[in-house]
């Protein structure tokens, strides 16, 4: 468990930071992600009501995804009843300005099976860090059985958020486009490059290049980030998120700023 202090200062500095990298995203970056994650929400929700956040500002937009949603669920959407307080509302038109400008309904509230939550920042492992409100930590304390997705941006999904023991860590979380491919699990590595920052990263790799075949790389970040571009996905690499790359198939990188990475070379036995 993190002391509270240490807790407190580390959420304000990757809230500020996170809000200030989501708020950078490049326009068409924005629009391919938000269209990769709802594919891959409506792939995965299999249970309803379901629950899930109207996007405003700089948040994925979720119009497509409550559209695709409502064909197969009933769908509710979050009402703010109190401070610190919101119920899942049944969505029925026409939505309203609730408190803090975000669109609501005066929908009944429901029973919901699966629930599709906002944030800053997201991990692996299931946590998030909201806004510092408490709307959702305290639906989701009053809540315990529903399943619970966190969405975003690829540059949402960090190494670790930091957590206490009160905080709920979510089922799942998809934050960007997928992988396009996955890493045999019997590939090893035979090489890699040295570190790379910025101002030395080969020109090559910015541009569209191909590992030989039987080849597989990985794109290891050590601090920073970078956007990988694989066919018609672009992901966000950070610490603990590489890019995996087929053999044979043509790849990019895209500087977003300071980074340090390497490339990691790997074979199967059979190649």
């Amino acid at each position: 468990m993190l002391h509270a202090s240490m807790s407190d200062d580390a959420k304000a500095t990757l809230r500020s930071t996170l809000s200030a990298a989501r708020a950078a995203l490049a326009p068409d970056v924005r629009a391919a992600e938000a269209a990769a994650v709802t594919a891959r929400v409506l792939d995965a929700v299999d249970e309803g009501p379901v629950f899930v956040f109207l996007g405003v500002r700089e948040e994925l937009p979720t119009d497509a995804l409550v559209a695709g949603l409502r064909e197969r669920f009933e769908v509710a959407v979050p009402r703010i009843v109190g401070k610190g307080r919101m119920v899942a509302a049944r969505l029925e038109e026409p939505l309203r300005r609730g408190p803090l400008g975000i669109p609501t309904s005066d929908g009944p509230e429901i029973d919901v099976r699966t629930a599709i939550l906002p944030g800053l920042a997201f991990d692996v492992d299931g946590g998030r860090l909201g806004y510092g409100g408490g709307y959702y930590d305290a639906w989701l304390a009053a809540h315990p059985d529903v399943h619970t997705l966190g969405i975003g941006f690829s540059v949402q999904l960090v190494p670790e958020v930091p957590m206490e023991a009160h905080d709920r860590r979510l089922h799942r979380v998809i934050c960007g486009p997928s992988a396009a491919v996955a890493l045999p699990v019997d590939a090893v590595a035979y090489d890699r490059t040295r570190t790379f920052d910025a101002t030395t990263l080969p020109a090559g790799l910015l541009r569209d290049h191909t590992t030989k075949a039987g080849v597989w790389g990985r794109i290891v970040v050590e601090e920073g980030a970078v956007l990988y571009v694989l066919g018609d996905t672009v992901q966000r690499l950070v610490p603990g998120v590489p890019g995996i790359v087929p053999p044979t198939v043509p790849h990019a990188l895209r500087l977003d700023g300071p980074v340090r990475l390497h490339v990691e070379f790997l074979r199967c036995p059979a190649s």
